[in-house]
């Protein structure tokens, strides 16, 4: 079997056992309606649908179907791609919590498939495509997911490559009237695991002097999405950061004033 860990696992009926032939990667839908809703529908066999995923709007996984089994979501495109459903309606965009669930899906599949980690809009090509892009042969469902979650693509590849890319400690020189303490806080960590990652001051943890190399653990970054309207100012604000102090934790963004609905904007 092929279940996705810290998925909710909600195996139905309509699929073909065994039919997955290959994974091209991941194509996303939409559900025009609810996560409970599709539910249902997948479990009644008159829908002659299903996928291999669902994600609700606060971030519930459901598996539907085992990626070994072939789900039916997009008509010629079933045997070579798996499928992720979101509840929702198209024309709007995923919620933060639906993004970063999406991604967990997706690094969990690159994972075992070894699809690349990049957009497509090609039915022969590689990586995460959408549904309408098949066109007829695909159903002829043009408008799903929607343009907003189309666009969206690159933050979840941003946060899939996040999570498959573990993060590694970064080297801080001790200043003249630093503590331990003080150089924790300067770096969003907490003492005790700066203390794990400097093993040899746990005994003697006030004793750092100028020029000593501390390894500074990695922070758990939290990210937004940007939305229509947004600003980098007006997120920073929200977040209670100044405009140089986002800007600085995101030097992805080359100019400040230009933001785009679907980016990525790291706010701790």
């Amino acid at each position: 079997m092929a279940i996705m860990p810290g998925a909710t696992v909600r195996l139905v009926p309509n699929c073909t056992k065994g039919g997955q032939e290959s994974v091209q990667g991941v194509i996303l839908h939409i559900m025009q309606g609810t996560l409970d809703g599709s539910d249902s529908w997948f479990r009644n066999p008159i829908s002659q649908a299903s996928a291999h995923f669902g994600v609700g709007k606060t971030g519930t996984i459901y598996q539907w179907v085992d990626t070994q089994d072939r789900a039916w979501a997009q008509a010629a495109g079933n045997r070579t791609w798996l499928s992720v459903e979101h509840e929702g309606y198209a024309g709007t965009a995923l919620t933060a919590a639906q993004l970063a669930a999406t991604a967990k899906i997706i690094a969990w599949a690159q994972g075992l498939y070894k699809f690349p980690l990049q957009s497509t809009d090609s039915v022969t090509g590689k990586g995460i495509g959408w549904h309408g892009m098949g066109g007829a042969a695909w159903g002829g469902h043009t408008g799903c997911p929607g343009d907003p979650i189309t666009a969206q693509r690159p933050a979840i590849i941003a946060a899939a490559k996040d999570i498959l890319t573990p993060p590694t400690n970064s080297s801080y020189t001790v200043k003249k009237g630093d503590t331990l303490s003080s150089v924790a806080q300067d770096h969003g960590v907490t003492l005790a695991a700066l203390l794990a990652a400097n093993p040899s001051y746990k005994s003697h943890p006030d004793d750092i002097k100028p020029g000593d190399k501390l390894a500074i653990p990695p922070t758990a970054a939290v990210w937004v999405v940007v939305t229509k309207g947004d600003t980098l100012s007006g997120i920073g604000a929200t977040h209670h950061l100044t405009l140089a102090q986002i800007v600085g934790l995101n030097p992805q963004i080359k100019d400040p004033d230009t933001i785009n609905p679907g980016d990525r904007v790291r706010v701790a």
